[in-house]
């Protein structure tokens, strides 16, 4: 896993000889190739791999170790095998809306949809998503709703009444004689945030 603290054991190599001399099968262990960033190191003697710098699946997800075992030999003979380390995804990266920024028109209904927000993540299902969205700091005349799956639309009736999700649609109703509209010239979604 990314979050595995440095010196975590992820395997253990071993090694046969079938030379007849008992002396000859103590092996000596090492890393030949495939380490990036040396994330993993092997006890020399043991064969046990572990951990040796912090991982991130997002940015290397995948090693292809080239391990050598050496013999003890004279001279010394030395064998080699491929071991991959896959890594595991924590949920250790925040969502991001790919739509930060929205504008609607003045004397526009009720109900009137200003935008559909997006968000990336780059951890894998089942740490990104779905998505749940919500305002954090809703505009103090509460002129617009943001459904939980992003669907932001306008709510504001100059002198009451709602507006409520259907399956068709938002359905909006305000007191009689008034045909909803927005008190702005515009009104502009900023910055908005994305909490789970």
């Amino acid at each position: 896993m990314e979050d595995s603290p440095i010196g975590t054991s992820v395997i253990t190599v071993s090694a046969l000889d079938q030379d007849s001399i008992l002396d000859w099968n103590h092996f000596f262990f090492s890393i030949e190739s495939g380490n990036t960033n040396l994330s993993f190191a092997v006890d020399p003697l043991s064969g046990v791999i572990s951990v040796n710098s912090p991982l991130d699946r997002e940015l290397w997800a995948v090693y292809n170790l080239t391990v050598t075992a050496t013999d003890n030999g004279s001279p010394p003979a030395t064998g080699t095998t491929a071991v991959i380390v896959t890594i595991g995804d924590v949920n250790d990266n925040s969502p991001e809306l790919t739509l930060t920024e929205a504008q609607v028109k003045e004397n526009q209904p009720q109900g009137t949809i200003v935008a559909k927000l997006n968000a990336s993540d780059s951890d894998l299902p089942p740490n990104q998503g779905p998505f749940t969205y919500w305002l954090v700091n809703p505009s103090t005349d509460r002129a617009f709703s943001l459904t939980p799956d992003g669907v932001l639309f306008t709510t504001k009736c100059q002198n009451g009444g709602t507006c409520i999700p259907t399956q068709d649609g938002y359905y909006c109703h305000c007191v009689p004689g008034f045909e909803g509209r927005l008190w702005s010239q515009w009104s502009t979604l900023r910055g908005a945030q994305l909490w789970l």
